[in-house]
């Protein structure tokens, strides 16, 4: 299923003229040379011929999965925002810019074990960006070497696109998490998508505008990976959800019952457009406890 998510990936990017491709990552690998040099010595009364192996270990640089942004491919396109301070007794944030990014884990974000996919882990710390009272682990979108906050214009034919393949791991009843934002700088988050975990225990996966919410999925089961494209063009807006733990429905109507989702909708023009992609949580300090998180696993992140 994850090879359908990536010719999706391919087909769109095709169509649209744009160079989108998910690089396969690796870990470092060596190349040996064995030289042998024969020596010979002459003398009046003896010949000897001495054998010397020399061995030369070359590395060859590829991404190292130890680190969340290599293994994710993230280069300059991203900074993270963290749920912890960025200094003892401090109440701002943490984050990490490029070059930093590249060599950087936490607690909060790491490469899981079965090195599969990248943690965002998401505590209820209390410690929030200025603009929200709810924790986060997210990236956002950059440009330049990685430390110019980059934006666009919704009207531009592009497309602008974020495609994601992720799992939702955890969160507390009641709660919702935000694994994707289409985001005005000037005025805040226009599109979310998100899961919310009822009391019931069930689970929904939804996109949120400012004027209601679609539901994609009304029994999303936690773990499951499923892949999402946005894609803005001409102040309209296409997600495309398919959910890789389900049978496909292509002839389905379009719904909540079908797999993959394709939907389209305006969006309010404005020319400072960004994405962003991770774990946000709508756990509020003192309300849920402590040691509460939300949790999501992500396999991709490309932007083009």
């Amino acid at each position: 299923m994850l090879s359908l998510n990536m010719v999706l990936l391919a087909l769109a990017c095709l169509i649209s003229a744009q160079v989108c491709v998910a690089l396969p990552l690796a870990s470092p690998t060596t190349k040996t040379t064995t030289t042998r040099t024969t020596t010979t010595t002459t003398s009046k009364t003896t010949t000897t011929s001495k054998t010397t192996t020399t061995t030369t270990t070359t590395t060859i640089y590829t991404p190292d999965p130890r680190y969340p942004a290599q293994f994710l491919n993230l280069k300059n396109n991203w900074y993270i925002q963290l749920p912890v301070a960025s200094a003892p007794d401090s109440a701002t944030f943490g984050s990490s810019f490029n070059p930093g990014l590249q060599t950087f884990n936490s607690s909060n974000f790491f490469v899981n074990a079965a090195k599969t996919g990248v943690v965002f882990n998401t505590t209820n710390t209390g410690v929030t960006t200025a603009g929200s009272t709810h924790p986060r682990t997210e990236l956002r979108q950059m440009t330049g070497n990685g430390n110019t906050y980059y934006s666009w214009n919704s009207s531009d034919v592009g497309p602008h696109q974020l495609n994601i393949t992720l799992s939702k791991d955890y969160l507390p009843i009641g709660i919702t998490s935000i694994f994707a934002q289409l985001f005005a700088v000037s005025v805040g988050a226009q599109f979310t998508y998100r899961v919310t975990r009822q009391t019931n225990g069930v689970s929904g996966l939804a996109l949120c505008t400012k004027t209601g919410c679609y539901t994609y999925d009304d029994n999303y089961k936690l773990g499951t990976p499923f892949s999402l494209r946005i894609s803005v063009s001409q102040n309209m807006v296409t997600s495309t959800y398919l959910n890789l733990g389900k049978p496909l429905k292509t002839n389905a109507v379009m719904g909540s019952t079908s797999n993959p989702y394709f939907h389209t909708i305006p969006t309010v023009p404005y020319g400072d457009y960004v994405f962003k992609a991770g774990s946000y949580c709508t756990m509020l300090k003192g309300v849920q406890p402590d040691g509460e998180y939300c949790q999501a696993t992500f396999n991709s992140i490309t932007v083009c």
